[in-house]
């Protein structure tokens, strides 16, 4: 597994295989709740992958094992929890350390428990090997997989060690628990103000679109809960009235420009892994101007106002802005919070809940000003969010150069290149 890599450590540090100073398993508990096994807490996948530590502070799904599996997967502090299959192979091999001592919990299904030997490797020294990416490249080099990556069980007890001394790795953990965490408040406190942004970002789309720009202007009750008052000069009008749903189906492959659902982002209306598109088939086909609407899972508000035409996949409808109508305006009402609000609670279906257009969503009301008003609002629009938007880049682009540092600080302490 690691021909291809080179590791160089100090003269004094050894470097060893885990099978060498640990126990590690391959955990076979899966989700499914047996009648005639032991109920137990799973630790899944998302529980180690979003956390550094597994505590009691994680609620952890219901699940069965038998007593057998209870025994050999009980987790315990100390242990280091590693994914194991992964979609991306670069989400393989991401650690969290049990910080606490459980009596139900057990490692479940996708995921290695690793128990180190504590005479010879600090627990969290270990799980500090794992966070190396540059170690870690020895877990996606012997990934196997196609479509779903998983690392082989071989694979994971011939993973290659820095190993300095007892009380060397006592200094490691304490320096990089104190620097890290220095980092990491940093990151925390930059993504709360990138949450606050896009809150805000939020909160002034939806009162330009339903209140206007105008602060002294006199308002009226709309009658309708959602949107509570409105400028007393506005209109009121279902979207039926307001845009056109266009079907014109293209059932040949020559549309150069094409769009899917997971391609559109979040609240944003920007497009995005268009360079990746994979689809093929027929197309419904739009125009420069209109806007794509995403009634599949609406709450996760993917809105495009199309900039070329093309053709979409997928339950995207295509909306057409009629005379008077500003198209980028109905795009602000339709990514309006509130209205994707509206259009989820309406949602049928479980696993993959969709709303329907004929028997709601042409019916919302959609407060509507005269033209001239809603190019002041777009523009409005337009430069408070592009304002907001520099900022999140900004803001984003630093997060990403703390992340760079404590990727290359773990590196260059594990390495002994860092004098403690």
């Amino acid at each position: 597994m690691s021909a291809c890599l080179t590791f160089n450590i100090p003269k004094d540090w050894s470097l060893v295989p885990l099978k060498a100073i640990s126990e590690y398993k391959v955990s076979p508990v899966d989700k499914i709740k047996k009648d005639d096994e032991v109920d137990v807490l799973l630790c899944n996948y998302t529980d180690v992958y979003k956390n550094t530590y597994i505590t009691s502070d994680i609620e952890f799904m219901e699940g069965s094992a038998t007593k057998e599996e209870i025994q050999q997967y009980k987790i315990q502090y100390g242990d280091i929890l590693i994914t194991k299959d992964s979609e991306d192979w670069q989400d393989i091999g991401i650690p969290a350390m049990v910080k606490e001592n459980f009596e139900n919990v057990i490692c479940g299904y996708h995921l290695a428990i690793i128990r180190p030997h504590r005479q010879r490797i600090h627990p969290k020294f270990l799980y500090y090997c794992f966070e190396d990416k540059n170690l870690r490249l020895q877990i996606e080099l012997a990934a196997t997989g196609v479509t779903r990556f998983g690392i082989p069980k071989l694979a994971i007890g011939s993973y290659k060690i820095p190993l300095p001394s007892l009380s060397h790795q006592n200094k490691i953990v304490d320096y990089l628990d104190a620097e890290l965490s220095k980092i990491d408040k940093l990151i925390t406190q930059k993504n709360q103000l990138l949450n606050l942004l896009e809150e805000k970002k939020k909160a002034i789309i939806s009162r330009a679109v339903t209140r206007g720009i105008h602060p002294n202007v006199k308002l009226k009750n709309s009658g309708i809960d959602w949107l509570g008052e409105v400028p007393e000069h506005w209109r009121i009008i279902k979207l039926k009235y307001l845009v056109n749903k266009i079907d014109k189906r293209d059932n040949n492959e020559d549309v150069s420009f094409k769009v899917a659902v997971e391609n559109i982002q979040s609240f944003t209306g920007q497009l995005t892994g268009l360079e990746n598109f994979d689809y093929s088939g027929g197309v419904s086909l739009f125009k420069k101007d209109d806007v794509i609407f995403n009634k599949l899972r609406p709450y996760l508000a993917k809105v495009y106002l199309a900039t070329q035409g093309g053709g979409v996949y997928g339950e995207l409808l295509i909306l057409r802005a009629n005379k008077g109508v500003l198209p980028k305006f109905i795009f602000y009402s339709l990514i309006n919070k509130d209205f994707i609000d509206v259009v989820d609670s309406s949602t049928t279906g479980t696993k993959m809940p969709r709303a329907s257009w004929e028997d709601f969503i042409q019916h919302i009301f959609i407060p509507i000003s005269s033209r001239h008003e809603q190019e002041e609002i777009v523009a409005y629009l337009d430069f408070n969010i592009n304002r907001i938007n520099k900022i999140i880049k900004r803001l984003t682009n630093s997060i990403q150069l703390l992340i760079e540092k404590r990727t290359i600080l773990i590196s260059s302490v594990l390495n002994g290149k860092t004098p403690l």
